[in-house]
């Protein structure tokens, strides 16, 4: 958003206003000097500010950008710009590719190559999260978390090396890997990708993108 105007007031602002509060509590920008320019910033309404439709996966906020100074004891509203923040990305939990590389990763002052899998995967609509975005992974007799992230929308797509000689993975034996939240009160889970290790189970020798 952006205002263009003069001002020599001894106080003045710009705020947003949502339904169910005043701008007196979101003070985004105060100053007390004089200004005569473009000033650019972001709203972050939170999810109570949201009609949310969970059915469609669509929230929208009515906001309202007002400018305003002070006049005494008296705040006046000098312009306002009402707005529409809409949020409309479906939850997407995918994993797109994935390969068997080899990079280098330290070992003490050193760096060794060493086998790992690259893989990218998709994490998208994180409004609609009600849980942390797990990491899963299954060896065929037990499940296990084997991280977790705070729910958020992700550069697309993320692109993960690891290094598994390196983690539980290697013990665990994992056979199966996969990312898992919560959406309207149940489990959301991606597609998973599948290990292949060698017969004397020191190293993995395929991985691939599965359901």
């Amino acid at each position: 958003m952006s205002f263009n105007n003069a001002f020599t007031h001894s106080s003045w602002g710009i705020a947003l206003r949502y339904a169910h509060n005043d701008f007196s509590e979101t003070d985004i920008f105060g100053r007390t000097d004089a200004f005569n320019g473009i000033i650019e910033t972001s709203a972050h309404p939170s999810t109570p500010d949201f009609q949310i439709d969970r059915e469609n996966f669509i929230a929208k906020a009515d906001v309202e950008a007002v400018l305003y100074c002070h006049a005494g004891n008296e705040r006046i509203i000098l312009d306002n710009k009402p707005f529409t923040v809409a949020y409309d990305k479906k939850p997407e939990l995918r994993f797109t590719s994935a390969e068997l590389v080899q990079g280098f990763y330290p070992q003490g002052d050193q760096t060794e190559m060493e086998d790992a899998i690259r893989s990218e995967q998709i994490i998208s609509g994180a409004f609609w999260f009600e849980s942390d975005i797990k990491f899963m992974e299954e060896n065929g007799n037990q499940s296990k978390e084997m991280g977790s992230l705070y729910r958020q929308d992700f550069r697309e797509p993320g692109i993960e090396t690891d290094f598994y000689r390196h983690y539980a993975t290697y013990n665990f034996k994992t056979k199966k890997r996969y990312i898992e939240t919560i959406v309207n009160g149940q489990p959301f889970r991606s597609n998973a990708l599948y290990y292949t290790w060698s017969d004397d189970g020191s190293r993995i020798i395929r991985v691939e993108v599965g359901k």
